[in-house]
């Protein structure tokens, strides 16, 4: 994947981290513990984020603005048009993600259309994906880590908690992206997480997965993908979602983390056609998992998928680029779909949520109470039906 920006801190974000440094409750990394069971009827989680992925698109659909300007897209803007775009904002972003304003929608609730009033929005002050997703799975904003590129990283996280739970350990919990990286924000060398990450260890996890299986995934996933930007190799993202599928195929792990990353990556090449066909492909392939998990006895009706991103970008020029100081970075979004989740469809009241509470929303899913630092963000009641 191609390397995250390690952006230049402000001064005030600096004067921040020195301020905050002192307060024990920020920095208290005690790992996660279940405090109360909670009732749930999910069995199994999905967790699948699409970097950098603005809710502008996801809930405007295609941006005017953006695909008919050749700056940003180099391809055939008539097929483009055609693809992508409808004068109803509803028609549009159902061209561009079915999945998620078909079933999603029908079934689950999404969270972030800031049109409306529904706002989600990260505490970190860096706006870029490590502190984001240190964020999203340790519950709390932690202003020392505000590099991409810092390293191991000394707060627990919500997997490697499901990881020591009665029942789950050894393959059941797994995560497959892209990014390098993430052997470093989820810490990998400390607890031995299932991890496949990108370049690293992708042909180890394919051989290890050379079965039917993995033919079967990599047949449908060539079938079901209709647009293919060609600046990426075949293997980005993609070869993520076979590994995973194929995974799920052979181990029926109990908790699955998948990471698209090739949204952020084409919005940093400021080449917006590729980054639509890219979002467009991921939905179809969430698609494809959605209906795997609902066919298959032991995962049927036990399943909440959760979908989110790690930050947002900017508007207009900007929108190649995110963090402290490109307005709207912080302003993400969120879905959810499963046995515990009304089906509320697009939450259209005013409502204020923040990326910190998904790693409390994730234990709570599968019946966790946790409790880690005091910073800890709590869970989001409305997607519990029994809460």
């Amino acid at each position: 994947m191609m390397p995250k920006r390690s952006l230049i801190l402000m001064l005030g974000i600096f004067l921040l981290v020195g301020a905050s440094c002192g307060k024990r409750d920020v920095l208290d990394r005690r790992p996660m513990e279940s405090i109360s069971v909670l009732p749930h009827q999910s069995q199994y989680l999905v967790v699948i984020t699409l970097d950098g992925f603005r809710w502008e698109d996801l809930f405007r659909g295609a941006d005017s603005t953006l695909m008919w300007n050749k700056s940003y897209v180099r391809k055939d803007t008539a097929w483009l048009n055609k693809a992508f775009w409808a004068g109803d904002i509803d028609a549009r972003r159902r061209k561009l993600m079915p999945f998620l304003w078909g079933l999603v929608a029908s079934r689950g609730m999404l969270y972030g259309n800031r049109d409306l009033g529904s706002m989600v929005d990260v505490t970190n002050p860096y706006k870029i994906s490590y502190p984001g997703y240190n964020e999203m799975f340790t519950g709390y904003a932690d202003p020392t880590l505000g590099l991409n590129d810092y390293g191991a990283n000394p707060n627990y996280n919500v997997f490697e908690f499901f990881q020591l739970q009665p029942g789950y350990g050894t393959r059941n919990v797994a995560i497959f992206t892209e990014w390098e990286a993430f052997a470093d924000i989820l810490n990998e060398p400390r607890n031995g997480l299932e991890l496949m990450a990108g370049a690293r260890d992708g042909e180890a996890v394919e051989k290890d997965i050379a079965d039917s299986s993995a033919e079967t995934a990599k047949k449908q996933v060539t079938a079901m993908v209709l647009y293919q930007p060609t600046d990426l190799p075949d293997s980005y993202d993609r070869r993520v979602y076979v590994a995973a599928k194929s995974y799920v195929m052979r181990y029926h792990p109990r908790v699955l983390y998948i990471s698209f990353g090739a949204t952020d990556t084409y919005g940093h090449w400021a080449q917006y056609d590729s980054y639509l066909q890219n979002a467009f492909n991921v939905d179809r392939m969430m698609k494809d998992l959605w209906q795997y998990y609902q066919g298959d006895p032991e995962y049927k009706d036990k399943t909440t998928f959760f979908i989110t991103t790690d930050h947002g970008r900017g508007e207009g020029k900007l929108w190649t680029e995110h963090g402290s100081g490109i307005p709207h970075s912080g302003e993400v979004w969120l879905a959810a779909m499963g046995p515990d989740t009304k089906p509320g469809g697009e939450m259209a009241t005013a409502y204020q949520l923040y990326q910190k509470q998904v790693a409390a929303t994730l234990a709570a899913f599968l019946g966790f109470d946790i409790e880690g630092t005091k910073r800890m963000g709590q869970r989001i009641g409305p997607l519990m039906d029994n809460d």
